[in-house]
């Protein structure tokens, strides 16, 4: 008995409006997705970098770094900044980070998120400041204003501008101006230790070891 009302309540909504719309919405899916996978078989590189692109862009969606973070890296560099002393800071980073922190302090930080990219840039005034050049719509920061007032891009759970500015944090390349120009930069291959010098040092032995045998 249970089962033939079942069945007759389920015939009854098939039949129905509404049932019939559901039906022919799930046929349209159904045809949309034999399209898919029969254009998959036809060009499956093109597949394939659809899915790379669609996948892509959900990882970067997913990793799209907050407000929260971008203060708790700002943070971090001025602790590391202050770690040092004035004379061994890049000066390049002292400021921008000064300056991300003078804006943090009086309300001028603002953070959008972009779907796959956050950027943080600075307000000219305070949020919430009721003044008239904040509430006067001709008084506002132009569009074209926007490169200057960009502070940083996150992207990929990493603020790129932030990091690219700190990156030599502890390197002051002001002691290094009365240097010749060839010897401000140094390259990969001079960070280590000449290929002979290492055979030379692996064909001495060490002194003590001379020693001891020698004792022997």
């Amino acid at each position: 008995m249970a089962t033939g009302g079942t069945r007759g309540v389920w015939g009854r909504f098939v039949r129905s409006r509404v049932g019939r719309w559901f039906g022919s919405v799930l046929h349209d899916y159904a045809a949309a997705a034999s399209d898919v996978t029969s254009g998959a078989r036809r060009r499956p590189g093109a597949a394939a970098l659809t899915v790379s692109s669609v996948a892509a862009a959900g990882a970067a969606a997913a990793t799209v770094p907050s407000a929260e973070s971008f203060d708790a890296a700002a943070l971090d560099a001025a602790a590391a900044l202050g770690l040092l002393s004035p004379g061994t800071r890049s000066p390049d980073a002292d400021r921008h980070v000064q300056r991300l922190l003078r804006r943090r302090a009086t309300g001028r930080l603002r953070y959008r998120d972009l779907v796959l990219a956050a950027v943080v840039y600075e307000s000219p005034r305070a949020a919430g400041a009721a003044a008239y050049a904040q509430r006067c719509r001709y008084l506002r920061a132009r569009w074209w204003e926007a490169p200057r007032r960009l502070l940083d891009v996150g992207f990929l759970g990493r603020w790129w501008v932030l990091r690219w500015r700190c990156r030599d944090y502890d390197v002051n390349e002001r002691e290094f101006a009365a240097l010749p120009e060839r010897l401000r930069r140094l390259r990969r291959h001079q960070l280590r230790s000449h290929p002979q010098r290492e055979g030379v040092r692996r064909q001495v032995p060490a002194r003590g070891g001379a020693e001891g045998g020698a004792g022997r």
